[in-house]
């Protein structure tokens, strides 16, 4: 399967993703979404707070928005150290480094699940930071491996990087939209369902490789100044035209998922069989919303995100 994304390209599968804002603003008061709860390591936001562990161990942490959490492990001997950062990057992009308490010796920053660094160590005290992308937060397990060298006072390293030109497809994936945002309206009153409408989705597949594909989309939760409107508010009717024919319109819903993420799972908007290729107009799609009862007066926002997968 192969598929493209607008945003960070990585290995295997990646997605041509397509953000739609929405937007409403209500009258009216409801508790605000429960906050990422710090572990028990906290505060460990620093090198001088940093946690001390052995240099072969398990730990378990959590990041929040705007965390930083730090670990401490002393070596006496030369030798190579294996730290592996495990994570689900869907939940919550994490990042992280190795450092002698003043510079940096190296980092792990990839877009998939999991980071990992491999270094060489003298004898001394080192420390692990770990962080969020972009105030990501996610929960995550630690693993440390240190491997004396045997040789009782040196230690060296060396590196090479690797490339690799992939040649692109021939034909194209791609998704597109006519409307920039969708509004609910201006003064709707808590406990309504509002409607707003989606214009018309555009989207191309010309790859020609046999491929089944389909397109689908995920909301986020719709942020206020005091409170926010959880996703599972929101749902999603496909558009039951598709010009040319042969797509088939999906059968959209409700959407649904863990509220404390970002974006929630996706509904199916319009799927085809690898034999049905080109370009095509996908229109009369609605969102539908229901304000909670006690959702506090503002204005909220949120994103509507669309995916093709080819």
């Amino acid at each position: 399967m192969r598929t493209l994304s607008c945003g960070r390209r990585w290995s295997g599968t990646a997605a041509l993703v397509v953000v739609l804002a929405a937007a409403v603003s209500i009258v009216g008061a409801r508790p605000a979404a429960a906050a990422c709860m710090d572990d028990a390591m906290e505060e460990n936001d620093d090198v001088a707070q940093a946690t001390s562990i052995p240099a072969n161990s398990a730990q378990t942490g959590q990041i929040c928005t705007n965390d930083v959490d730090f670990f401490a492990f002393a070596v006496s001997d030369a030798g190579q150290i294996q730290v592996d950062l495990l994570f689900t990057h869907g939940a919550g992009d994490l990042d992280m480094g190795l450092s002698d308490g003043t510079n940096f010796l190296s980092t792990s920053e990839g877009v998939e699940d999991n980071e990992h660094i491999t270094y060489g160590l003298t004898p001394g005290t080192y420390y692990i930071e770990i962080v969020g992308f972009q105030g990501a937060e996610n929960s995550y397990q630690l693993l440390t491996a240190f491997t004396p060298s045997g040789g009782g006072g040196s230690s060296q390293t060396a590196s090479q990087t690797t490339s690799i030109g992939v040649r692109a497809p021939a034909g194209s994936l791609s998704i597109s939209l006519q409307n920039p945002g969708v509004s609910f309206g201006t003064d709707v009153a808590p406990g309504s369902t509002v409607q707003g409408t989606i214009g018309n989705v555009f989207f191309t597949n010309t790859l020609g490789d046999g491929s089944p594909w389909s397109t689908s989309v995920a909301a986020s939760r719709l942020t206020g100044a005091e409170d926010d409107i959880p996703f599972t508010a929101l749902s999603f009717t496909p558009g039951t035209q598709i010009d040319p024919s042969g797509p088939t319109p999906g059968a959209g819903g409700t959407f649904s998922g863990d509220i404390e993420l970002n974006y929630s799972q996706p509904v199916a908007v319009a799927d085809a069989p690898g034999s049905v290729q080109g370009s095509f107009t996908q229109s009369g799609s609605q969102a539908s919303l229901t304000v909670p009862s006690g959702a506090r007066g503002g204005a909220y926002t949120g994103t509507l995100q669309y995916t093709i997968v080819g």
